[in-house]
């Protein structure tokens, strides 16, 4: 018997959990094992789910669990691990989604196999009726590793996170920080700037905002697929843009504007980081 733990249910938590069990991912000897402070979030696990064992007892997970995935907030993965610390199964795999997190800082109170996945909400997977080939893995999960994690190790984690995202290892942290920006962060700030623009458009128009919303969004869709597929960026600027028109004057105008606003943008999350 294989048992994969979870502590904390909160976005990342929940979107990792969930995509598991919709997918299916468990093999007949792999059991699903959650912890959340807060059990009443996660008994609904439990009534469609009914083989997953959910806890509000981290120490649970510790006990029985060879891989554990801690999606908690980045000052808490330090009481996490050491409270689970002394329940640890030999050779357990820890993974924590927490930003931030040094591996030269944490081999202080913990020296064991450690990965950092950062994945993003972009791979959430919708309802299972919906689920394609084309759709089901979306998204990026950067991983990177200390030296402690085995080869088979790495190979399990990463293909588990394969099969709902598109696995990047990121070897060199410095690097992990702008991925995870580019990554992690761009949900929110690519949804911020549709919302900002939607609401421009719908006060210069008869549409709705939701039509708003509707048009940016399919359009974002289909550059992501054939910038993913057939064009470099340079390609599809050239084919849209005509000399003289209306997306010409648009671009020189953003060129200027987002070349001083995304180094501060950068320089404000790299900070922060």
């Amino acid at each position: 018997m294989f048992n994969i733990g979870l502590i904390g249910y909160g976005n990342m938590g929940s979107m990792i959990v969930n995509n598991i069990l919709k997918l299916d991912l468990l093999l007949e000897d792999e059991t699903l094992f959650v912890s959340n402070h807060n059990i009443n979030k996660i008994e609904s696990l439990k009534e469609i789910y009914p083989d997953v064992n959910i806890t509000d007892d981290n120490k649970v997970i510790g006990e029985n669990c060879d891989v554990i995935i801690i999606c908690v907030k980045s000052p808490d993965f330090k009481d996490v691990i050491c409270e689970i610390k002394p329940y640890l199964k030999n050779n357990v795999h820890i993974i924590t989604s927490c930003a931030g997190i040094n591996f030269t800082e944490v081999e202080d109170y913990y020296d064991g196999s450690l990965s950092i996945v950062i994945p993003t909400l972009a791979s959430y997977v919708g309802q299972a009726s919906e689920i394609t080939s084309n759709n089901r893995r979306k998204g990026i999960s950067l991983f990177t590793h200390n030296s402690n994690v085995s080869n088979q190790e790495r190979v399990f984690i990463e293909g588990l996170f394969d099969e709902f995202s598109f696995v990047k290892v990121v070897t060199d942290y410095e690097d992990l920080k702008i991925a995870t920006i580019l990554t992690s962060c761009s949900p929110a700030l690519l949804s911020l700037l549709v919302e900002k623009i939607a609401d421009i458009a719908d006060k210069n128009s008869n549409f709705s905002k939701d039509d708003v919303v509707y048009l940016i969004t399919k359009s974002l869709l289909g550059t992501g697929l054939i910038l993913d597929d057939s064009f470099e960026t340079e390609e599809v600027i050239d084919k849209v843009a005509t000399p003289g028109g209306i997306t010409q004057f648009g671009l020189n105008y953003l060129d200027s504007e987002i070349s001083e606003d995304g180094k501060e943008l950068f320089r404000i999350l790299l900070k922060k980081y």
